[in-house]
């Protein structure tokens, strides 16, 4: 028998909920997430970019909590941890069915963690060049 719900479906469903739960009642006031503007981040630290891009790429989503963008911080951990651990669980499963399958899985699922720490570090980065650096920190 079927399970009623596939959990591919329940991770999306839940991931959507928390992006538009995420928003604040001050951002959804100012009309943020209706295509009205973007939330300017509440920075938590005044430093240089590369270390919250660091921060971000060794645990991703740290540099956008340090940025104060927490709904994006917990997506970028959340996304950061469930893609590897959920490709690991299938190369288990998979393993007695078809074994190339499987170690394609088990390889790709570190190669995943990597490209999403360094897209997670970029995005803060970014963040922090634009908005929360101090003056003068940023060469360009």
């Amino acid at each position: 028998m079927r399970p009623l719900f596939s959990p591919l479906l329940v991770v999306a469903v839940a991931l959507a909920l928390l992006i538009v739960g995420g928003l604040g009642e001050e951002a959804r006031a100012a009309g943020v997430g209706a295509g009205v503007g973007m939330q300017v981040p509440k920075c938590r630290v005044k430093t240089d970019p590369i270390l919250v891009g660091a921060a971000s790429f060794l645990v991703p989503g740290l540099g956008q909590f340090l940025n104060g963008e927490d709904g994006k911080g917990f997506l970028h951990l959340t996304v950061g941890l469930a893609l590897p651990v959920a490709l690991q669980v299938g190369a288990i499963l998979i393993s007695t069915v078809s074994p190339f399958t499987a170690t394609v899985l088990a390889i790709a699922s570190p190669l995943i963690y990597l490209a999403w720490g360094v897209h997670s570090a970029l995005d803060a980065y970014n963040v922090h060049a634009s908005y929360c650096a101090p003056a003068g920190l940023v060469p360009y």
